[in-house]
């Protein structure tokens, strides 16, 4: 062969390749502007030309350990594979910092993403986010409360957005979700027997929060994704073990429940993918089967769906019902017209009394729950309308 063809060859193969990349790894960039490794992010690129869509990676640990380099193996196997790109987050875990740090710093990484995602090729118009067990929580909250900032449930308020790392002009929203066995609803994680005494002072979830759970019921529910969800939320899928002895099977389907009736109604997807005697993670709930339907869900509303984006304002989410205990009596604040349903029990678990209501106007009530018959002591009651359902103590003196 001629030297001059040699050298068309390569030209050719030059430019070919321009604009082709292969597969890196961009390690411990820091997306707070600061000097905490919390605060790192770790992006698993696919290999050809971009730019790319990605999905955010969330690790478990109890909210108190993990890495984010447990996603080393999910990127290089399952989204990569699948032309997605994979940021993996580090987050300020209990020890560091309480609730909500921890939806801060998520939040934060997706407006940094959106910020400069362009530099590292990548697409950020649509944002997936993925997460296990306490990532899974965070995963779920964040597809729920997007873009919330301060928001308020009954005594309790709290900075939802926050303002780590600034990008405060880019969303924090995502466009779709994959929660694999993460916690949804703290204060009834001890409503089916499991491994763990989810309500003690030492538990994951009381240290996250910075005291007993079921003491700080109102903070706890701005914890719980359900507390926010709106039909103009992303589509989500949830793979649970229905055999899980740390975050019980029921924690999804609360979830679900609360999903259902209002995604159903305009044909968003909200799914609930049961995997028979599954455990907390492990191979029978972390399988060929299960990555196959999260990266499947991520390429259909992730890499291929091109629908603009709907911006709505930030922070808008309105509280349907807020709600206190006082005694004998609750008093509720209902902000739309919504069916209410009461429930008494005991500290045991007994029913003891259920009122409904299939329709009360806006404006505030006072009930009694209980009447004179009821012994003094501790009790629960259940508060679900529209898509919430409140659990809290009432203490009758």
């Amino acid at each position: 062969m001629k030297c001059g063809a040699i050298i068309r060859i390569v030209i050719v193969l030059i430019v070919c390749l321009a604009g082709y990349n292969t597969a890196q790894t961009h390690k411990n960039i820091n997306y707070a502007g600061d000097n905490n490794s919390a605060h790192t992010l770790d992006i698993y690129m696919p290999t050809g030309t971009g730019p790319f869509r990605a999905i955010v990676y969330i690790h478990g640990g109890a909210f108190s350990g993990g890495d984010k380099s447990e996603a080393s193996s999910w990127a290089s196997g399952n989204l990569t594979g699948a032309g997605l790109a994979c940021v993996s987050i580090n987050y300020r875990l209990s020890g560091e910092a309480i609730f909500p740090a921890q939806i801060n710093d998520v939040k934060a990484a997706v407006r940094w993403l959106r910020a400069n995602g362009s530099k590292y090729n990548l697409n950020t118009d649509k944002i997936g986010v993925t997460g296990t067990s306490a990532g899974g929580g965070l995963c779920a909250q964040l597809a729920f409360n997007g873009d919330v900032k301060v928001y308020t449930v009954g005594t309790a308020t709290m900075d939802i957005e926050g303002n780590v790392g600034g990008n405060l002009t880019f969303s924090s929203r995502v466009q779709a979700a994959v929660d694999w066995f993460g916690p949804t609803n703290f204060l009834r994680m001890n409503d089916y027997p499991g491994q763990q005494d989810h309500n003690a002072a030492d538990s994951p979830e009381s240290k996250l929060m910075g005291a007993p759970i079921q003491t700080i019921p109102d903070k706890v529910m701005l914890a719980n994704p359900i507390t926010y969800v709106t039909n103009d939320d992303p589509p989500l899928l949830m793979i649970h073990g229905d055999k899980d002895p740390l975050v019980i099977f029921n924690q999804s389907e609360l979830l679900y429940n609360a999903v259902y009736p209002v995604f159903s109604p305009i044909g968003k997807e909200v799914t609930l993918m049961k995997m028979a005697g599954g455990g907390h993670g492990g191979s029978l709930t972390v399988t060929t089967e299960s990555k196959k339907a999260m990266v499947d869900f991520f390429v259909k509303y992730i890499k291929n769906d091109n629908t603009p984006v709907k911006v709505t304002k930030a922070g808008l989410k309105n509280r349907p019902v807020a709600i206190t205990c006082r005694n004998r009596m609750i008093q509720y604040r209902l902000d739309a017209a919504l069916p209410l349903h009461f429930k008494l029990f005991s500290i045991t678990g007994r029913l003891i009394r259920t009122i409904n209501y299939p329709l009360q106007a806006p404006g505030y009530y006072q009930l009694p729950i209980v009447d004179n018959t009821c012994s003094a002591g501790a009790y629960l009651l259940d508060c679900t309308a529209e898509c919430r359902n409140i659990r809290m103590k009432l203490v009758i003196k």
